[in-house]
């Protein structure tokens, strides 16, 4: 992502904030550069060490909020630490009270973190249908359906604010592909699959424009291989409950079988096993 890490020193720079440091001033034009550096200091030894190092972050969050109220900066990396933390209620709470503090803005940046705090509510409705789902007992699914339709619902009013970025709405065909494909909407699934695939397209032909945007958490893994290859699969298994070997044929390898560390969609393998029995080949 669009992160700086590399400044020019001049007389004055220094680093400022108490948590999530940054450096400071910063001026001139930026270059990108495609490396890669590993950072190890979110893999904990024992849930207990992970809880301790919750409460001293958002501690200093907190503090950084009530100190600097309208500085969206503390509030997103609050909103990573309650994804961290799977605490869904807390991260869907923020996004609304972040959401308001938006209102009657429209500017570049403002607009890039607006994504994120929508993004916080779907995925906060995503994962707590996913919790339900894998109670796997009556209640539960009916619970996830209504998370599903309620992450449904939430992506369509997001939509409806015209102030959102391309990158957004990649996020947003992304989710309800997934949403849709849950709820047996396969229609509405292909639709939002293949609109996914178009901004793929768009965003490759745009990369300058991507990085910007990708400066926003929730959706700047938008485009990860892991969810390019959700979206492929979905396509194969919608084309598949449907009789057709179409999807399969295009993007059966793209899903890279022959890699050590392979990424596989929950619902394909028992849809093609199915598949076998009445696709003629």
């Amino acid at each position: 992502s669009w992160v700086s890490r590399i400044i020019k020193m001049q007389k004055n720079t220094h680093f400022e904030s108490k948590i999530h440091e940054y450096m400071a001033p910063m001026s001139g034009n930026c270059k990108g550069l495609r490396s890669y550096v590993e950072h190890y200091g979110y893999v904990y030894e024992s849930e207990e060490q992970m809880w301790k190092h919750y409460e001293r972050n958002a501690t200093l969050l907190k503090e950084m909020i009530e100190t600097e109220p309208t500085n969206l900066r503390w509030r997103i990396h609050l909103a990573q630490e309650y994804r961290t933390m799977q605490m869904w209620h807390e991260l869907y709470d923020l996004g609304t009270q972040c959401l308001s503090l938006l209102e009657g803005k429209d500017e570049m940046y403002s607009n890039i973190y607006l994504g994120c705090f929508y993004g916080a509510w779907i995925i906060a409705m995503r994962e707590q249908g996913l919790a339900a789902w894998r109670e796997a007992n009556a209640r539960g699914m009916q619970d996830a359906k209504y998370y599903y339709e309620e992450g449904i619902r939430l992506c369509e009013k997001a939509l409806k604010d015209n102030r959102n970025t391309q990158l957004f709405l990649a996020f947003c065909a992304l989710r309800l592909t997934w949403f849709h494909y849950w709820l047996g909407h396969l229609r509405e699934a292909e639709r939002y699959a293949l609109e996914y695939l178009k901004w793929l397209v768009f965003f490759e032909e745009n990369e300058p424009l991507l990085f910007l945007q990708r400066s926003a958490p929730f959706i700047a893994d938008t485009f990860d291989e892991v969810f390019k290859k959700e979206i492929y699969s979905e396509l194969i298994c919608i084309g598949l409950k449907r009789g057709s070997t179409k999807y399969l044929q295009e993007y059966f390898e793209k899903l890279e079988w022959n890699q050590r560390h392979l990424y596989v969609f929950e619902d394909i393998i028992p849809v093609m096993l199915h598949a076998i029995d009445y696709i003629e080949a």
